[in-house]
């Protein structure tokens, strides 16, 4: 009785972490289809973008839980994490990609104002 508890549980543990883990691989995957609607990205360039915007969002959910008590610390290290993650992106457009980036970060930040 007690290994089948245990195996359940093992079990239920295992698809908790799978579903966090596809729920975040739909963020990015989301965020990344986008982002290359709007700027155009080669199948190279959707591959490491996709890639960052995992890491991305892995780093967010962890500085998410692990400052949890405090906002104002919180809200500086998402903000870090989301700089260095358009600083990373920036560095594979060409110029012209670059512009739109620029334009879809400044559309998003403005509806994200708006929406507070």
């Amino acid at each position: 009785m007690k290994k089948s508890t245990i195996i359940l549980a093992a079990a239920l543990f295992c698809s908790t972490l799978a579903n966090a883990a596809g729920n975040a691989d739909n963020r990015s995957l989301d965020q990344t289809r986008k982002l290359s609607q709007t700027i155009q990205l080669n199948e190279s360039n959707f591959i490491k973008v996709k890639q960052l915007n995992d890491a991305k969002f892995q780093e967010m959910d962890k500085a998410t839980s692990q400052y949890a008590n405090d906002a104002a610390l919180k809200q500086v290290k998402l903000a870090e994490i989301e700089n260095r993650f358009n600083t990373q992106v920036e560095a594979l457009l060409n110029p012209t990609q670059k512009v739109a980036f620029q334009n879809f970060l400044n559309q998003n930040n403005s509806n994200i104002a708006i929406a507070k």
